[in-house]
């Protein structure tokens, strides 16, 4: 660990150790493929498998096994960002299972048969918090963009009616984005004033952020939308039991009851489930710093900026719809400078050159293969390329000059640098 190097079995191990500690179930990997024996794992997500499609870029992203859905992480990248170990790790794992030559070990089954080895008791050197928290704000930073491309993705590229923000906004709470949530419900309301789905949802938002008398005046503007509507009203009870208005809690309750009896003899698991979804784990709560929060939002996916224009009236902007492939061909892109990034340029180039399969017209997408494809030096492929782009996009020729080099000059390429 100190020298950022170790043997995949020994960080496998630890890695799992780790989750398992925490209530996570992992999984061995096990490659058995001649010359290319290795070892790394996966976890429980705690997603639904039916929830693989909404919740993620590409189900090549996680396997689902046993009825849950796996994220496989390649353990040995000691000092990367999570996001690379993951890609990495999934990359590998669809690659091997393609090929038939890996094992899903369950650690929970292993470890109900097998007795737990025995350990001397060692001091350990606890890492310098800065190394750690730089690491940790990259990640925070490459989650945001993350959570961008699934929402773009859910939208189907674009923000036009009202139910397309409400649509982005109920994917932003999923992951607890609450500010952002809030920001395209009142985008949705401001272009659809009776919207009272969107109405009651912005109420919710700020009962999930503690502000429930705020919550309630949104409950109660919904309700004037739609009447006597029994979940609307419940959430009303909700948040007058969170403020510990218990009599006016079972006072509203009542009234729910009485227009849909299915409610009836339930109030106590309702008021329960709510306590429970409003009081996060103990230690599970991050808190991100003021400054970085302000960097996320502004520097948030530029693709999606485009799609919206925040202010008090909103007039939608249209945008062209993109095939399939093209979103998948930007989202390989994106990753492909990722792991560029990072120095990884041989991930970079696997994803670059999806991309260019999937939108073979992008002279981005291109140009960035043939950096990726001359810093692992494949100085001829990389030519190819250049020339190629040379023909097509002479204005790219400046910045790629020094790939007729063929190795003689060190690249420089701003998006990677």
């Amino acid at each position: 660990m100190d020298d950022k190097i170790g043997d995949c079995d020994d960080l496998t191990t630890l890695y799992s150790t780790l989750l398992n500690n925490l209530g996570i179930e992992t999984m061995f990997l096990d490659v058995f493929k001649p010359g290319e024996g290795h070892v790394f794992l996966m976890f429980d997500s705690g997603i639904s498998p039916d929830d693989v499609n909404r919740l993620f870029l590409d189900p090549g992203e996680v396997a689902v096994i046993d009825d849950k859905v796996w994220i496989p992480v390649e353990a040995t990248l000691v000092g990367k960002n999570f996001f690379s170990a993951w890609k990495q790790g999934a990359l590998k794992y669809n690659q091997m299972k393609a090929e038939q030559f890996v094992n899903e070990i369950s650690m929970t089954k292993a470890m109900a048969k097998y007795q737990s080895g025995a350990v001397t008791p060692e001091e350990v050197f606890i890492p310098d918090l800065t190394g750690i928290n730089e690491l940790l704000t990259e990640d925070i930073k490459l989650y945001s963009s993350w959570l961008d491309q699934i929402v773009y993705k859910a939208v189907e590229n674009k923000l036009e009616t009202a139910e397309d923000y409400y649509d982005a906004a109920v994917l932003y709470m999923d992951f607890g984005r609450y500010k952002r949530a809030t920001e395209y419900l009142e985008s949705a309301v401001n272009i659809k004033p009776v919207f009272p789905d969107a109405v009651n949802t912005l109420g919710v938002c700020y009962t999930k952020q503690g502000e429930y008398e705020r919550s309630i005046q949104y409950y109660e503007q919904a309700l004037q939308q739609q009447a006597d509507h029994p979940g609307f009203m419940l959430n009303i009870v909700i948040s007058h039991f969170m403020m510990g208005n218990k009599g006016i809690a079972k006072q509203k309750y009542d009234e729910v009851v009485a227009i849909d009896p299915v409610f009836a003899g339930k109030l106590e698991d309702i008021l329960g489930s709510a306590k429970a979804s409003a009081i996060p784990p103990s230690g599970s709560k991050l808190s991100i710093p003021p400054d970085l929060e302000a960097e996320l939002e502004a520097g948030s996916s530029k693709d999606l900026s485009n799609l919206n224009k925040r202010a008090p009236k909103l007039t939608p902007e249209a945008v062209q719809r993109v095939s399939y492939r093209a979103r998948r061909a930007r989202s390989d892109n994106a990753v492909g400078i990722t792991f560029a990034q990072i120095g990884n340029n041989a991930m970079a180039v696997d994803y670059f050159k999806k991309a260019v399969e999937k939108d073979p017209e992008s002279a981005e997408y291109k140009a960035n293969l043939a950096v990726a494809l001359y810093r692992v030096r494949k100085y001829e492929r990389a030519f190819t390329l250049f020339e190629e782009i040379k023909q097509d996009n002479p204005e790219l020729v400046t910045q790629l000059s020094f790939i007729e080099s063929m190795g003689e000059v060190t690249s420089k390429y701003k998006k990677f640098d």
